[in-house]
């Protein structure tokens, strides 16, 4: 059995690469999502934008590089820091900030194979049909609902 049996979250948040970040942040907090997927004009999967790497942007290059800073407690709460940071990414659009290289899963991809790559990532993995347009998000919860349904649990 593929994925296509589960019910994934359409992509009704999904966003344009030309929108601008702080708009996408001001969605994923109102609307309490981590993640959102980015499409282009015609519908095409263009890249996630993540809460995630909003955050890592507002912290130091100092700490972000690997074997970088790994404590930042000398620096206090650093207020102004981290929000002076995060009015410098005002400017961007989700474009110039999506991971674009995310795995993408066929929606004709098997269960157990989807189960595998949603276990060994952290975030919800986009469905994308052979047109190459999205699909929906497809989040370790639905599998695992959809499952325990399976099983009668």
């Amino acid at each position: 059995m593929s994925i296509k049996a589960i019910p994934i979250c359409p992509p009704t948040l999904c966003l344009q690469p030309e929108a601008k970040l702080m708009d996408a942040l001001k969605l994923m907090l109102e609307k309490r999502v981590n993640h959102v997927p980015l499409c282009d004009g015609s519908g095409g999967f263009a890249g996630v934008v993540s809460t995630n790497a909003v955050l890592q942007a507002l912290i130091p290059a100092s700490a972000r590089v690997k074997g970088g800073l790994s404590d930042l407690r000398f620096a206090g709460d650093a207020d102004r820091l981290l929000t002076g940071r995060l009015h410098e990414l005002e400017r961007l659009t989700v474009g110039e900030f999506a991971t674009r290289d995310i795995l993408r899963l066929d929606e004709d991809c098997p269960l157990l194979e989807a189960a595998l790559q949603l276990a060994n990532c952290t975030a919800p993995l986009p469905v994308v049909g052979a047109d190459g347009k999205l699909r929906g998000m497809l989040s370790r919860r639905a599998l695992l609902a959809y499952l325990a349904q399976q099983a009668g649990i």
